[in-house]
């Protein structure tokens, strides 16, 4: 394409050339004797616009046609370069052949800086575009998320308001139907703590559901009740023992392990942090009712948990 490019711009220059030397015929060879001669102009047209190689070509075929029109009019070749007058104005074609070629090259050389940074703003532009686009399926996938999602404020708030009973057996029966709804459980259970003994006790005050073991001890599932002591809400995994409940959340009374409720089936979808989050969120509620207040208005125990808390 460059070679094309190239060939193109010496036929432009010979054609020019071509077109003096007709008029320059037709006219009895006016242009030769003219200082400065459209020739000058055509030098620095071509220099500026095709650089070094073209202009100095177009310089050398200056010279040629001085020759040619020379040998045409009968004059002495040599005398040509030692003419004085002649000598000047060749030198002064040089001379503005060499600024507009460097002219041309400086702004060569602006121009690919600018086309270069051109370019790396079109790549930035485009990575851009396709965050903002990413940024925008991922919104659009959100609000989806948000629109069909089950936790609307509607129905966490009924869960409070479940949970928020007169006494202590009511709060954890409640609790345990809660959590069998929210978690789509067919097992749970609240097991009361015996420290001295190393164990959970079934409550059999509650109505739980599902089948149970009635104690539960430490020492078949020593890591998981570990985690337990440290964690409010624990999953088990698969470096805990066989033995050990498959979700377990504390419920504390006066920061004393009291009780704990015990999942053993329901959906593995809803095991997420967010999830997670929200049981433990109502086991600390649970264990508030249980605690301040038991039965008192919804809203004002709301308010007094959440500046606790």
């Amino acid at each position: 394409m460059k070679k094309k490019n190239d060939t193109k711009k010496v036929f432009e220059v010979l054609l020019v050339f071509t077109i003096f030397f007709l008029i320059d015929a037709l006219s009895n060879w006016f242009l030769f004797d003219l200082k400065p001669s459209p020739i000058l102009f055509a030098l620095i047209l071509f220099s500026l616009m095709y650089g070094r190689s073209i202009g100095l070509f177009t310089y050398g075929l200056t010279l040629l046609y001085l020759i040619v029109v020379s040998l045409l009019r009968g004059k002495d070749i040599l005398l040509l370069f030692f003419d004085i007058d002649k000598v000047k104005w060749l030198g002064f074609y040089l001379i503005v052949t060499l600024i507009c070629t460097s002219f041309y090259h400086i702004y060569q050389r602006r121009y690919e800086q600018v086309t270069s940074q051109r370019k790396e703003i079109q790549i930035k532009l485009r990575k851009q575009n396709l965050k903002i686009h990413e940024l925008k399926t991922s919104n659009k996938s959100l609000t989806n998320k948000v629109l069909t999602y089950h936790n609307t404020p509607k129905t966490i708030y009924h869960m409070f308001t479940e949970i928020n009973q007169s006494d202590t057996e009511k709060v954890l029966a409640s609790l345990i139907k809660v959590t069998i709804n929210y978690f789509k459980s067919s097992a749970a259970a609240v097991y009361k703590v015996d420290t001295s003994r190393g164990l959970l006790q079934l409550d059999g005050d509650i109505e739980n559901v599902g089948q149970h073991e009635d104690v539960l001890y430490y020492s078949e599932a020593p890591s998981f009740y570990q985690r337990l002591m440290n964690e409010p809400v624990v999953f088990r995994n698969i470096n805990d023992e066989e033995e050990a409940p498959l979700l377990a959340g504390i419920i504390p009374l006066e920061n004393n392990w009291n009780f704990v409720l015990v999942l053993q089936q329901f959906d593995l979808e809803r095991v997420n942090d967010y999830e997670l989050q929200l049981l433990e969120h109502l086991l600390h509620w649970a264990s508030y009712c249980i605690e301040k207040y038991n039965g008192m208005d919804l809203d004002q125990t709301l308010n007094d948990f959440l500046k606790e808390g």
